[in-house]
């Protein structure tokens, strides 16, 4: 399948709209100056890009205090679907994926700072502000999609990852046309954390430049129409660039050193290459990481070294960053664009500050001044915190002669699996619960079997005088499940080493380097976030502590799970919600069947926090009762529950090779979503079928989905019911399924 991009849209420090961005980018115009509108004081570093012109509100409702970066999503998105005429595809045919790094970051803040009373109360949509899914779910009502809808967090290569996952959506047949990309404003919470890294430059960036002392963040968003070129083509759609390639993968080193082989870029790209079908010479460009930092800008040189070896030094590569300064979640997006406007116009973007060369930089990096090149092919590369690679293979739009329908194009041949490939039996051969209910296989199926519940009523806050009723998991020890020694974990991540080391247990697996991972989250490092941002209100921003913050992202978790076990596989983290889990199992699913990937381990963990408990408690998400424990169903409400659960997924040949026993086979997945109002913002009163944990369990939001798959997948009564369906459903409207059935003949059993 031939996938194209239709319609691009953007807001950036060198303007907002295409035609503005790409003018300033010819002209090697810099957006990089005195930060005005976020409150730098107590900093080291003023300088950055930000929005100047804040985009009008879109044509719809939001609730009061919608983040800013929300609005500068909306606005892109707004800019791409008109381009893309979206308005002539029927809603069930549009997807929507993005990417960010701190999704809604000043309601993050405005809930850390209520919670450990340090700021006044917020308003009562706080914690549906700082949700990640929040923006999927307010662009779903804009342009009235009912397609799969889900946001990714991989730091900053997540603009990039979510265009890979909305080629992925696509080519599995669940959305004809995607609005993707990437967004994020700057925030006193990000400032602190990005300036206690000390990677920041004292004035500039110059990258690939001898005299480099680090990168500026700055703000913004960048959002792409992808479709099918058969989708683009019969409703008259003008295809822009073509969507060849692309490679996601994770270092497995540290969370903030780079891999100073460049290994991981490397593959990422060679990954990209190899998915269509292209000889490295046939590439005439390609858009740069290059965040200006010592390591990385010499680090990216020497992975593309390795990758193009002598045509390295022929093909031109550029960074715009050093324009734009690095856009966060929404980099990879920008540059995206910035590459497709390359091959469409002809012409490359400087490299502007770099005037002294360095040995270690030594290939052709476009310095200073705009050039003419021609350029049908390109990749563009996006790296983040965490040691997560991204690449994207874009190229020149070319219909065979005289053929208005598509077909492949002369001179390449996208390779995508055929066959037996994309026709892979996915099983499940292997589960890590942990939960409130019992942690491992054995205690989990014991308290299943007795119905037994999680429950209990504990104070919201250590100093607070209210209480609620939630499912904590108690009594918990994550030494035993630790390779090695940790100098920090919070709970979120103890939950996640602890069911991924059950589930390779369980399976009988032994890590390998080729293994990819898949994780999904509600609400990310949420206690972590509270620690870090509680120390820059009480002492300020330059008494931050600087481990903390690594710690803080969404993509915390399963980066730490890649350093553990060493998987340099495919690698995403879904930020998509209360369907997270389960959004990680279908992507597994998808990866497998299509025979990209042989062993994945995926699944979701959230945990709670007192953040989190006072979030619920504004929004008037938890259930009413005193002394006897309430009824969801009866309530309306939820009651807060934390875990993880980690399944390792398979093929099924892969299995019967090693000789192991799985638990289940996936058969089926589906996405939807629903843009309606009247079901957007709170938990639905009665849970969805399949759902029947959640009395047991409480609401474990991110974790739900994959903890409903563990359920699914113990024997019971001597085995498995013939088929089961899991429905797992965000607040937002948002819905993922999945169907097991027991495993077929053929596999022992």
């Amino acid at each position: 399948m031939r996938l194209v991009i239709t319609g691009m849209g953007i807001v950036s420090p060198l303007g907002n709209g295409v035609p503005a961005f790409w003018d300033a980018l010819c002209r090697g115009e810099s957006g990089i100056r005195p930060l005005a509108r976020l409150d730098t004081s107590g900093f080291t570093y003023t300088r950055g890009g930000e929005v100047r012109d804040i985009p009008p509100a879109p044509d719809l409702p939001l609730p009061p205090g919608t983040d800013l970066a929300t609005r500068f999503m909306l606005a892109a998105a707004a800019e791409a679907a008109a381009q893309a005429r979206l308005q002539d595809v029927q809603p069930p045919a549009i997807g929507i994926v993005l990417g960010t790094n701190f999704g809604g970051a000043t309601c993050a803040e405005q809930l850390m700072g209520f919670t450990t009373g340090r700021l006044p109360a917020p308003d009562a949509d706080v914690l549906a502000g700082y949700s990640f899914q929040q923006g999927a779910d307010h662009l779903a009502r804009l342009v009235r999609a009912t397609g799969p809808r889900t946001v990714l967090s991989l730091s900053c290569s997540s603009g990039t990852a979510a265009i890979v996952h909305a080629a992925s959506l696509i080519r599995q047949g669940h959305a004809q046309a995607v609005l993707t990309g990437g967004y994020d404003a700057l925030s006193r919470f990000a400032w602190a954390g990005l300036s206690a890294l000390r990677t920041m430059a004292k004035e500039t960036i110059r990258p690939f430049d001898k005299r480099r002392d680090g990168t500026l963040f700055s703000e913004g968003a960048g959002i792409l129409v992808l479709e099918s070129l058969d989708h683009a083509l019969e409703r008259g759609a003008t295809p822009l660039a073509e969507f060849l390639g692309s490679g996601l993968n994770n270092n497995a080193f540290h969370m903030t050193a780079p891999d100073k082989q460049g290994d991981g870029m490397a593959g990422a790209m060679q990954a990209a290459l190899d998915e269509a079908g292209l000889a490295p010479d046939r590439v005439d460009h390609v858009n740069a990481h290059g965040t200006g930092t010592p390591y990385n800008d010499a680090i990216e040189t020497l992975a593309i070294k390795t990758v193009f070896g002598a045509h390295a030094y022929r093909m031109p590569v550029t960074s715009i960053k050093s324009m734009t300064g690095h856009l966060m979640g929404a980099a990879g997006a920008a540059e995206a664009i910035a590459t497709v406007l390359t091959i469409r116009n002809g012409c490359i973007p400087p490299t502007i500050n770099l005037e002294v060369p360095d040995p270690a930089c030594d290939l052709d990096y476009v310095p200073q001044t705009a050039r003419h090149h021609p350029v049908r092919i390109a990749l563009s590369n996006s790296a983040g915190i965490g040691g997560n690679n991204a690449s994207i293979l874009l190229a020149a739009y070319e219909a065979e002669p005289g053929q208005p329908r598509p077909g492949p194009a002369p001179d390449h041949s996208p390779l995508i699996p055929k066959g037996d490939a994309m026709n892979q039996r996915v099983v499940i051969t292997g589960i890590g619960p942990v939960s409130a209910i019992g942690v491992g296989r054995e205690a989990f199926a014991t308290a299943l079997t007795a119905g037994k519940n999680g429950f209990i009523r504990e104070p919201l806050t250590a100093t607070s005088a209210e209480s609620a009723w939630t499912a904590p998991i108690r009594d918990f020890h994550v030494e035993e499940f630790l390779e090695s020694q940790k100098a920090y974990l919070d709970r979120s991540s103890q939950f996640a080493f602890a069911a991924a080391a059950l589930a390779l247990e369980d399976a009988g697996l032994t890590p390998s380097p080729d293994m990819g991972i898949i994780l999904g989250t509600a609400y990310g490092s949420m206690e972590t976030m509270l620690a870090f941002y509680d120390g820059v209100l009480e002492k300020g921003p330059r008494f931050a502590k600087p481990f903390l913050f690594p710690h803080a992202y969404a993509n915390t978790a399963i980066s730490l799970l890649a350093i553990e076990y060493g998987l340099k596989g495919f690698h995403l983290c879904l930020a998509s919600g209360f369907t997270a889990g389960a959004a990680a199992l279908a992507e597994a699913y998808a990866q497998i069947r299509t025979g990209r990937s042989t062993v994945i381990l995926a699944g979701g963990c959230d945990a709670l926090s007192p953040a989190l408990l006072q979030g619920c408690r504004l929004a008037g998400w938890l259930a009413n009762g005193s002394d006897t424990v309430p009824d969801p169903h009866s309530t309306g409400g939820i009651i807060p529950g934390e875990g993880a659960a980690i399944l390792v997924i398979e093929a099924r040949e892969h299995a019967l090779a090693r000789g192991a026993i799985p638990l289940a086979e996936i058969t089926d997945i589906a996405w939807s979503g629903c843009p309606s109002d009247d079901s957007c913002g709170r938990p639905l009163p009665d849970n969805p079928p399949g759902s029947g944990i959640r009395q047991l369990l409480g609401e474990t939001f991110g974790a739900d989905g994959a903890l409903q798959a563990c359920a699914a997948s113990i024997t019971r009564q001597g085995g498995l019911i013939p088929c089961v369906r899991i429905v797992s459903q965000d607040p937002g409207g948002s819905r993922v399924m999945l169907t097991l059935q027991k495993p077929q003949p053929g596999i022992p059993e």
